[in-house]
């Protein structure tokens, strides 16, 4: 659920359909004092606490005669009322009721915001970024996530407020407000809360030990079981991984080119079998080399040696 979506929690819980059995929604007047004079002007469209709201004259089409209402609808921005679902809805008696009744749901819509502006996004204060100063106003008046310095420090340094804008700021900037949509701003958080939420699944453990404590030759394996040993099926042993108990005629040469010598270079006796050293290409160094496999039991698990 995104941060916008959460923020319109209350829409659920308001949404009476004010237009419901209603007509006409157009200029009306009554004669008498409804609390709003009954007339559909551009101060029905008002505004509280970041939202926006209207209140508009509507006649129940079932009553005879037929009854003057007020129905009142919230909305996030200016451009949206009329064009889009409110977030909140209702209908009353008078103007006057309507208009308590809208504020108050405004009340519950606002705390809402406040209470997960409130919790901890994951992003902290020097890392937000602001894309144009409707933002700095979104951060601080709705989410609360800025103090009035803090906010006013961000206007100056990165959108060049003077000191005279400063001052009307915030009860004069909320004209601009009108058609601001805060999603892109409120992107980065929800994208914070999904690395967060990656971070936190992501927890590798040390793989169990199932060795007793002691000295290992082979620390990744464990101790060879069956250290020179004839290898089934072979004429080589076992080998435990000790340099020291190496031999290559009783654990094994895996190339097929070998030479027998003192120490695979010079010539014996004693005669013993070596791999044919390799060499580089300008004669700096030449080695003897074999590969091993390490083997274990099939029923426990048990490491045999390397063979």
């Amino acid at each position: 659920m995104t941060l916008r979506r959460q923020y319109q929690l209350g829409s659920d819980i308001f949404d009476t359909g004010p237009l419901s059995g209603y007509g006409y929604l157009g200029e009306v007047d009554d004669g008498g004092d409804t609390g709003g004079g009954g007339e559909s002007t551009p101060d029905q469209i008002r505004y509280h606490r970041t939202y926006w709201y209207y209140v508009l004259p509507v006649y129940s089409d079932g009553d005879q005669p037929s009854t003057l209402h007020y129905a009142w609808t919230v909305y996030d921005n200016i451009s949206d009322v009329g064009n889009t679902d409110p977030l909140a809805s209702g209908t009353e008696s008078t103007d006057e009721a309507a208009d308590i009744v809208a504020q108050s749901a405004i009340d519950v819509l606002y705390d809402e915001a406040v209470a997960l502006a409130n919790q901890d996004h994951g992003l902290k204060t020097e890392n937000i970024v602001y894309s144009v100063w409707q933002d700095v106003y979104h951060a601080h008046m709705v989410m609360e996530i800025l103090t009035l310095s803090e906010a006013k420090a961000i206007l100056s340094e990165q959108f060049n407020a003077n000191a005279q804008a400063l001052l009307r700021y915030p009860g004069q900037w909320v004209g601009g407000m009108a058609n601001y949509n805060p999603d892109s701003f409120l992107e980065q958080f929800e994208r914070s809360d999904r690395e967060l939420n990656v971070n936190g699944d992501y927890n590798p453990t040390p793989p169990p030990n199932n060795y007793a404590i002691g000295e290992y030759i082979s620390p990744s394996v464990g101790n060879a079981v069956l250290a020179d040993q004839p290898v089934p099926g072979g004429s080589y042993h076992y080998w435990d991984g000790n340099m020291d108990t190496h031999d290559w005629g009783n654990h094994g040469i895996s190339l097929t080119e070998i030479v027998d010598g003192t120490d695979g270079v010079t010539p014996g006796p004693p005669y013993k079998p070596y791999p044919k050293p390799i060499v580089d290409a300008i004669g700096g160094y030449a080695m003897c080399i074999s590969h091993y496999l390490a083997d274990y039991d099939n029923t426990t698990g048990a490491f045999n040696g390397f063979r």
